[in-house]
């Protein structure tokens, strides 16, 4: 059977993937699928955006740095934590769920939960006191929290397999 000229593309030519849309309506990374037109560039031009807000993030932070007291009494320490800890325990709920429905959410769950269990190891630490606490802090940042966030990092970035797993692949 000859390929048609005019249906055929010539070779080394860039042929658009046939890969299917997943549940969410959006590509998966790498499919070959690009987003040109105009949510393109209002994606290009949210670039500089993010840019300037980590620069007043870093002018912000040398202040705090430099003007917060260095001991700090708080009324409800509790209420914070207990806070944290319900949109961690949220994020873990997201994350099993979209593990389960092989969602398109998948990476961005698990990074956000990876990212909760670093900013909890931090503030444990650097707010533990000295002796027994700080002790206490170390360990569970260094056997619970941190791997835990390394095992997320490692499903977020494994995601893409997951989802494309069993569909069809590009013909080529």
């Amino acid at each position: 059977m000859s390929a048609s000229p005019a249906t055929d593309p010539e070779p080394g030519a860039r042929v658009p993937s046939t890969r299917p849309v997943p549940a969410g309506g959006e590509p998966a990374p790498g499919s070959g699928t690009s987003g040109h037109g105009r949510a393109s560039r209002w994606f290009g031009a949210l670039g500089p955006l993010f840019l300037g807000m980590a620069l007043v993030l870093v002018a912000w932070t040398i202040w705090l740095t430099v003007n917060l007291p260095e001991r700090h009494v708080v009324r409800s320490w509790d209420l914070a934590w207990g806070g944290f800890d319900v949109i961690l325990t949220g994020m873990f709920i997201a994350t099993g769920l979209a593990l389960l429905r092989r969602s398109p959410w998948i990476h961005a769950c698990a990074v956000a939960t990876a990212v909760l269990l670093a900013v909890d190891a931090w503030i444990d630490v650097t707010t533990a006191q000295a002796g027994e606490q700080l002790a206490w802090a170390i360990a569970q940042a260094l056997l619970i929290e941190l791997p835990l966030a390394a095992f997320c990092l490692y499903v977020a970035f494994r995601s893409e397999r997951v989802l494309w797993r069993g569909r069809p692949r590009d013909r080529r």
